[in-house]
């Protein structure tokens, strides 16, 4: 399996709308706000603390560049809008850059919690 870098690192981010098709992708704290909630916000960045059960699948969503930090050993696969699926494995404390990415969905591959910070640059 190709191991995993900075390009692949995108998951569970909250995010800024967009279109998709003529679709409006709504942001992930708008669309599941018992998972996504804001800490933090300015103008030029949001830090969002995401929690994810285990199984549990986001809405879809294209996050804008930012850190993830993981907090919880982390197993996930991120499906995109043409339905590419790959899947993401990190441990507790890593963090990672990740470039804005286009709409895709996360689902929590684990037995366990999921929980991380995303840093979203505005």
């Amino acid at each position: 399996q190709e191991p995993i870098t900075d390009r692949h690192f995108v998951m569970l981010h909250s995010c800024a709308c967009s279109q998709n098709d003529g679709n409006t992708i709504l942001t992930s704290t708008l669309a599941a706000p018992e998972h996504y909630e804001i800490e933090f916000e300015r103008p030029d960045i949001r830090v969002v603390r995401i929690k994810n059960p285990t199984g549990h699948e986001t809405p879809v969503h294209s996050p804008k560049a930012g850190v993830t930090v993981v907090l919880t050993d982390m197993n996930v696969a991120a499906t995109s809008a043409s339905g590419e699926v790959t899947e993401m494995k990190r441990l507790a404390g890593d963090a990672a850059w990740s470039e804005a990415r286009g709409a895709h969905r996360g689902k929590n591959l684990s037995d366990k919690p999921l929980e991380v910070i995303f840093f979203e640059l505005l």
